[in-house]
């Protein structure tokens, strides 16, 4: 059994080259969306129908309800914010659909698969050495593949993207981010001060600073909490998410998608018998064959991952902090 402790990774690495070999060494945002089908009947009975500021004709806000249970359940708690979920579901959903989420590496001449995959999981050993929350990595990933679609990146530069999206990432998401100084020290020195400071104007020139893109664990809060999830359930669907994060044919799937396909690798690796019943098709608005296949994919991958030297994510998910996820049986398909 491993304890929490994070100090057996790395204090700083440089991989520059990635010519060598590689060294060995949630909080609760309420944003479920759906697709724009129409609403199936509430296993719960009936709609919530709470009050929203967004235009009666607007397709998207009639397909869209919140769980009657989870809402009402917290409707006297103003960090739930039961009385604009719509509103936030609406926006989220709409948002996901403005973002081109299409492959980008083919106009990368020096970059490769599997140098992003190795890119990610250094980011993720960071994210932890800094103890930054999860939805910092999460947005620095998304930055990361955003940056990568519009400008042509050299190998030897790919890093400093990467370390440089976790700082601007931190400074989104966390109250105390790292400094610039943490950047170069992680990063083996490999990059000065101005590097850093160069590759952040770049970036939010590139993205215009517009950095609130909906991702995976936007969705993957809301459906856990919509679900009323245990501890261990939340922790399973995290790391199924985090493996999404280390594969590049993921990308261009929707991330409501991902995170519901996420959420039943977790009910599923619970419960073998589980199944995407229909309230869990209300929640969602995913259907039970595109939930399949797609959990599928992912569940290819956590397998492929966990016995691989790409070991960030199956040590973070071993430690008693995270369940020891990493360390159970994965779950299986007989259908």
């Amino acid at each position: 059994m491993q304890e929490d402790n994070y100090e057996h990774y790395p204090n700083k690495q440089s991989f520059s080259s990635f010519g060598v070999s590689y060294s060995q060494g949630f909080s609760s945002s309420q944003t479920l969306v759906s697709r724009d089908v129409n609403v199936r009947h509430n296993p719960d009975g009936g709609l919530f129908d709470v009050k929203s500021t967004l235009s009666q004709s607007d397709p998207v806000a009639q397909t869209l309800s919140v769980s009657p249970h989870i809402d009402l359940r917290h409707a006297d708690d103003p960090r739930y914010m039961s009385e604009y979920m719509k509103d936030i579901m609406v926006n989220l959903y709409n948002a996901e659909k403005r973002v081109l989420r299409q492959p980008y590496l083919e106009s990368q001449p020096e970059i490769t698969e599997k140098m992003r995959i190795i890119l990610i999981d250094w980011l993720v050993e960071v994210h932890m050495k800094f103890r930054c929350r999860t939805e910092t990595l999460f947005l620095a990933v998304d930055i990361v593949d955003r940056y990568l679609a519009l400008v042509q990146t050299s190998r030897s530069t790919l890093q400093l993207v990467g370390i440089t999206a976790l700082l601007l990432a931190a400074k989104y998401e966390e109250i105390w981010p790292p400094e610039v100084k943490d950047c170069v020290y992680i990063s083996a020195n490999t990059y000065t001060r101005e590097d850093i400071l160069r590759m952040e104007r770049s970036i939010c020139g590139s993205l215009q600073f517009r950095f609130t893109k909906p991702n995976i664990i936007h969705f993957l809060s809301r459906l856990v909490e919509v679900l009323d999830a245990p501890t261990e359930l939340r922790h399973m669907s995290l790391f199924f998410a985090e493996i999404t994060l280390l594969n590049y044919a993921l990308y261009p799937y929707q991330p409501s998608l991902l995170a519901a396909a996420c959420v039943f690798l977790a009910l599923r690796m619970q419960d073998p018998a589980t199944r995407w019943d229909h309230s869990l098709q209300y929640y969602s608005q995913y259907s039970s064959a595109e939930v399949h296949h797609l959990a599928k994919l992912i569940l290819e991958f956590a397998e492929h991952i966990i016995s691989s030297r790409f070991v960030a994510v199956k040590k973070k998910y071993s430690t008693t902090k995270f369940s020891e996820i990493a360390l159970r049986q994965m779950p299986t398909f007989n259908e």
